[in-house]
């Protein structure tokens, strides 16, 4: 593979992390109907990304539930020879409230990245309600003072009633949990997403149960539900594809879309997580891998 094709390949890895920020959550929700109790968990899930082969990336989740708000902190970097072509790592973190009906309500969703010395974050901020209130941005270099948020303003056309990203996925979860992992369609669900540009709605459809062995890369097994994931634009996708919408149109390309795998977080049941997640390119395919559970 030439320098060139690499990088793109390596890039693709990275902005796979775009969703990963929410499809690697070790998550669960609390439950909307009477029937399953809700819980209280905190809990870090560990995952390893791997590109044509290479081990990239390291991930980290960590997850909180009570019956009254959740929260979940996903870091990531790259290992080994990437980090040294790379110098990138992100942190992505989001907050929100679970009413009495067991549904979940975004509060405040973070973004903060580094590139080598310069640094940038963006937050958005949700009212009770979960309509976004307001965004903030703010970028600078280390060892410099860092200066005041700036405030922008959300497009409403875009953002009403529209989820940020990770709280979706935790829906989807959410339904695989009070449904059955046990049919394909544990993973069903769709929700309107805005990511601070654009408006999209976010689909999770089961195409069946497969049984996943417990390999070198991840200790998980079982029977496993396979969910693809596709993004449709609504609204603020201007010019050519960009971030996760092109590597799923990519991989669509190699006659997939992407796809996750769920099982139970542990031996003895416990919130259904994705502990593997495939996307293909054209260069080879991207892989994440769920290698550890860590409960408190």
């Amino acid at each position: 593979m030439e320098y060139d094709q690499k990088m793109t390949f390596y890039r693709s890895a990275l902005l796979s992390l775009c969703l990963m920020s929410a499809l690697s959550s070790p998550v669960w929700a609390a439950s909307p109907t009477p029937s399953v109790a809700s819980s209280n968990y905190d809990f870090t899930v560990q995952y390893d990304v791997y590109a044509g082969g290479m081990h990239l990336i390291d991930v980290t989740q960590q997850f909180t539930l009570s019956d009254t708000s959740y929260s979940s902190t996903m870091t990531a970097k790259p290992t080994g020879f990437f980090s040294k072509i790379v110098p990138w790592e992100g942190q992505y973190t989001t907050k929100g409230l679970v009413n009495k009906d067991g549904k979940l309500i975004p509060q405040r969703h973070a973004k903060t990245s580094r590139w080598g010395d310069e640094r940038d974050e963006t937050i958005m901020s949700f009212d009770a309600g979960g309509q976004l209130i307001r965004m903030t941005d703010r970028e600078w270099v280390y060892g410099k003072t860092r200066p005041a948020p700036q405030n922008v303003t959300p497009d409403k056309s875009l953002s009403r009633n529209a989820l940020d990203l990770v709280t979706t996925v935790l829906r989807m979860l959410q339904h695989a949990q009070t449904t059955s992992m046990s049919t394909k369609a544990a993973c069903n669900n769709s929700d309107i997403v805005f990511d601070g540009k654009r408006r999209f709605s976010m689909n999770f459809t089961g195409i069946g149960i497969e049984t996943l062995p417990a390999t070198n890369y991840s200790p998980f097994k079982g029977k496993a539900p396979r969910c693809e994931i596709e993004v449709k634009p609504l609204a603020g996708f201007n010019g050519k594809k960009r971030g996760f919408y092109k590597i799923q149109e990519d991989s669509r390309a190699q006659g997939e879309l992407p796809s996750l795998w769920l099982l139970p977080a542990w031996a003895n049941g416990g919130p259904p997580i994705p502990v593997r997640m495939r996307i293909k390119s054209e260069y080879g395919a991207i892989m994440v891998h769920a290698t550890k559970v860590v409960r408190k």
